[in-house]
């Protein structure tokens, strides 16, 4: 099933998340430690900036994708910096845009806005990946109008770009203002200390379906 193979690819990506560090979080796992706490370790020891070689021995131990984003996310990890450069990397093995957002909204650690936020953020570091493309891949994997465009904006792009892209992929003047509503309310949120509001202003995915990284 081309699906599923999309899946592992964009799993087996995680791999590719680049680090000179070397993060035994195998060590810490072996002295009993739970997931979390022996990522939180491994990463302290680094001084955060090995995650991408923790979830590379995640990988290599068998542990899903939806199990290091949540070890990430309860170790106080960076989310988007993890699923940003998923993403990148996910683009060098050659997947697609669409594939890749697919997959992305697979993740039951992953909001439909995380997942356009990852791929824009991702499209404004690397030149190859055309923004209208998310747009597009976005809209069509279900990313309902409103969410892309709070999406886009809460990845800093311009607002004049968005709201262009938007109407060009005929999202409706409706769901722009929502959108653009939503965004405004996430911004407050941040700039007053309330914390992110991924997952109380958009519904997560309903699919319960995790990618496997090995054994597909």
């Amino acid at each position: 099933m081309k699906f599923v193979a999309y899946r592992s690819l964009l799993a087996a990506a995680v791999i590719g998340l680049a680090s000179s560090a070397n993060a035994a979080i195998s060590d810490y796992l072996g002295q009993g430690l739970n997931l979390t706490d022996a990522y939180m370790q491994a990463s302290s020891d680094c001084g955060g900036t090995c995650d991408g070689d923790i979830a590379k021995q995640l990988q290599a131990m068998g542990y899903t994708t939806n199990d290091v984003l949540e070890a990430v996310l309860a170790g106080g990890g960076d989310k988007s910096f993890i699923l940003s450069s998923l993403v990148l990397s996910a683009v060098d093995t050659g997947l697609t845009i669409d594939q890749i957002m697919s997959s992305l909204l697979q993740l039951d650690s992953v909001s439909a806005l995380d997942a356009v936020m990852a791929m824009a953020d991702a499209a404004k570091q690397n030149p190859s990946i055309d923004m209208s493309a998310v747009v597009e891949a976005a809209l069509a994997a279900g990313v309902s109008g409103d969410v892309l465009v709070a999406g886009l904006l809460a990845a800093g792009v311009d607002a004049n770009t968005v709201e262009s892209l938007a109407t060009q992929a005929g999202v409706s003047d409706s769901d722009i203002d929502a959108g653009l509503s939503l965004a405004a309310a996430l911004s407050n949120d941040s700039a007053t200390g309330a914390g992110s509001s991924t997952e109380t202003l958009t519904p997560t995915n309903e699919n319960t379906t995790p990618p496997v990284i090995s054994g597909v």
